[in-house]
């Protein structure tokens, strides 16, 4: 388990005890996680954020269903991402995988998103199988072999990949 993932995890077992004070740690955390996780699986990004607001609403209420000890963040994350694919489902809009990112507007959306998916837009400047590797690392905390294992690529050649991601993206944000 990632550092992360037991930061999430420290939090939630909090919560479950009841100590009301972590929920705000926890939303600080985690929010900005759960919006790309949310962008990741929407094709209409103007619920992002109602997404990651259900799914505190989905935490709080079933947090006597979390088990210790598990990873947390993984938890949280499956929790947005089914989220995102019933908002889908209720306004019936299909999810495209590759292209669900590149549908981002940033002039006609900036308000809306402001600084915090900043990061999001230089991930849209990816191809494809760039985005899947720093989704599945940054977002799922899948590891370099895990991904290596799910694109059909050598670990090293994901490894490498994304160290020129990120150089790539800390141009993008420039």
């Amino acid at each position: 388990m990632s550092r992360y993932a037991k930061e999430v995890n420290k939090y939630l077992v909090a919560i479950k005890k009841g100590d009301k004070t972590k929920y705000q740690p926890l939303f600080d955390l985690t929010a900005n996680h759960l919006l790309g996780v949310a962008a990741y699986y929407l094709k209409d990004r103007s619920y992002c954020e109602d997404v990651v607001s259900i799914v505190f609403e989905k935490i709080f209420k079933y947090i006597d269903t979390y088990q210790e000890g598990h990873d947390a963040f993984n938890w949280i994350c499956k929790i947005a991402e089914n989220t995102a694919r019933d908002i889908n489902d209720t306004y019936k809009v299909e999810v495209a995988l590759d292209n669900q990112i590149a549908s981002y507007n940033r002039e006609t959306d900036e308000a809306v998103y402001d600084e915090n998916l900043d990061i999001t837009s230089a991930i849209d400047k990816l191809d494809s199988i760039d985005r899947e590797i720093v989704y599945g690392y940054y977002f799922f905390d899948k590891t370099y072999q895990k991904i290596a294992e799910e694109l059909n690529l050598a670990k090293s050649t994901v490894k490498k990949r994304m160290d020129k991601i990120l150089i790539k993206l800390k141009d993008f944000l420039k």
